[in-house]
């Protein structure tokens, strides 16, 4: 019992020496990606791309174990601009049709990463979106008559409009990948280039809907007022 205890104290002393040693950080990202639809309870549908991006926030605390390996436990807040497409055709496949969602979403998420020498970050970010509003896309590429005519129609979608035609209370649970590469690094900031990878859980309407990878690069910023090191 003696050497338990013993080995428990070791721990909480090392974990508590190792935090003290950080500092707060924060710092914005900006993502610019593309996002392909993945149709969920819709055999006619198929992938189709379309372009996404945002603003992020991160609010944590980061540490260094050693001279390699440290670690960051941040909030990820922000702004999320998401489409949500698919393709599949009709009338004799003739016609192309590309169907979709795109919306305004506050992002609430969890974002821990590993650091490497310094230079090297990867995180691992869980969290939801919740979508403000929106447009319904539309768009028809007919190629029946010999050449290719393309009509498109959106329907503008508020807030009101979202929780009254979809079933999971507009809420978008989704997972993050993301790898950076520190380009400049002070004791006060850093900037960073980066890519991300996602998966999103898409709104559900009579049991069918679109999720979406995401994929595309960051720039980020980071400031850490309080750190000592110089």
């Amino acid at each position: 019992m003696k050497k338990v205890f013993l080995i428990i104290s070791i721990f909480i002393f090392t974990s508590l020496s190792v935090f003290a040693k950080g500092f707060f950080e924060y710092g914005f990202s900006l993502p610019i990606g593309f996002s392909t639809g993945f149709p969920m309870g819709m055999t006619d549908k198929n992938n189709s791309f379309a372009l996404e991006g945002g603003f992020n926030l991160l609010l944590g605390y980061r540490t260094s174990f050693n001279d390699v390996v440290g670690m960051g436990f941040y909030a990820d807040l922000g702004y999320s601009y998401d489409t949500f497409r698919v393709a599949g055709a009709t009338a004799g496949n003739n016609i192309r049709q590309i169907d979709g969602l795109n919306l305004h979403s506050i992002k609430i998420g969890f974002l821990p990463k590993v650091n490497l020498y310094d230079k090297y970050s990867i995180g691992l970010g869980i969290g939801v979106k919740l979508p403000l509003g929106g447009t319904l896309y539309s768009r028809a590429l007919d190629g029946s008559a010999g050449a290719l005519v393309s009509t498109t129609t959106t329907t503008r979608l508020f807030l009101r409009d979202l929780q009254n035609n979809y079933s999971t209370l507009s809420v978008i649970p989704y997972i993050r990948l993301t790898f950076d590469y520190t380009m400049f690094n002070t004791a006060k900031s850093s900037a960073d280039l980066g890519l991300y990878l996602g998966y999103d859980i898409g709104l559900r309407e009579a049991g069918s809907g679109i999720d979406s990878v995401d994929f595309g690069f960051q720039l980020s910023l980071r400031f850490r007022p309080y750190n000592k090191e110089q």
